[in-house]
């Protein structure tokens, strides 16, 4: 996951997260629910207390009208029959990045997520409904995953489905009781075939990369394919292609032929890489 500071609008109606919310370098917290306010905030997130609706109702109108509303996140402070009421009085229909929720977490995650730029990537809330978990990401995209497609990547028993929890951060859902994770890209994964296509491609260049630097160290030290003790010249030709990723016991006898311990050897290759691959200025 690649993050990165994102400068964010909040504004705050929610009593509940005045404690917490505080402005800094990237997040710009206020508190006047102005026309002119949603004009000129560029990526606005707006906290208000369920009884407060009516009070942003202009603001939050406006702001997704220009596109600059990235989420609006409701807290729950009336009995949850009241919310489509208290919605339809405030005159805001349904909208795609709204979230009710309790007055847990989930603002604290979302904002943070927003906050080092990886609302993509990280979990904002989830769901557990008959056909299978629905999943909020912190940019607020919604994903369905269907229980058929979570079976096939753990043996957490059909009962337990529900009894899962979202990482503080929103990095991963956990199942206690046996013990899986799955991350956002791997929920993804399940259901898109596009996102698993992509998982592929980047694994391959992972791999290629690191092919290339066995292949650097190797021609340094002045030895053939074929010398590798234990290594037949077949798999340093499949390791160096990116074709395969050397087991643990390869690793060492890779790191044995050119006189380094394995921890000397993956630091010799990560040098290389990076060499190969410099970030740039």
């Amino acid at each position: 996951m690649q993050t990165s500071t994102t400068n964010i609008s909040v504004l705050n109606h929610d009593p509940a997260c005045a404690p917490w919310l505080r402005s800094s370098p990237t997040v710009d917290v206020f508190k006047r629910a102005t026309l002119e306010a949603a004009e000129r905030k560029q990526k606005v997130i707006v906290l208000v207390a369920a009884s407060q609706l009516d009070e942003v109702a202009d603001f939050v109108r406006a702001a997704s009208r220009l596109h600059r509303l990235q989420a609006l996140l409701v807290h729950e402070d009336v009995e949850p029959g009241w919310i489509a009421q208290l919605l339809d009085r405030a005159k805001l229909r349904p909208l795609r990045n709204l979230l009710v929720h309790r007055g847990g977490e989930q603002p604290r995650r979302i904002l943070n997520a927003w906050r080092i730029g990886a609302q993509h990537d990280l979990i904002g809330d989830a769901l557990r409904i008959p056909q299978g978990l629905l999943v909020l990401s912190c940019a607020m995209k919604r994903i369905e995953v269907p229980w058929s497609a979570l079976q096939t990547v753990s043996e957490v028993p059909t009962g337990e489905w529900g009894s899962f929890q979202v990482a503080d951060d929103g990095s991963y859902i956990h199942w206690p009781e046996s013990d899986v994770h799955l991350d956002l890209g791997g929920l993804q994964r399940l259901v898109d075939p596009a996102a698993r296509e992509a998982a592929k491609v980047d694994r391959v260049r992972s791999q290629r990369g690191f092919g290339a630097a066995v292949t650097a160290l190797r021609n340094a030290a002045g030895l053939a394919q074929s010398a590798i003790e234990g290594v037949t010249a077949r798999q340093v030709r499949r390791i160096e292609s990116g074709e395969v990723f050397p087991r643990v016991s390869t690793l060492a006898k890779l790191a044995a032929a050119h006189g380094q311990s394995t921890a000397e050897y993956l630091d010799a290759l990560a040098k290389e890489q990076a060499s190969a691959n410099p970030i740039p200025a």
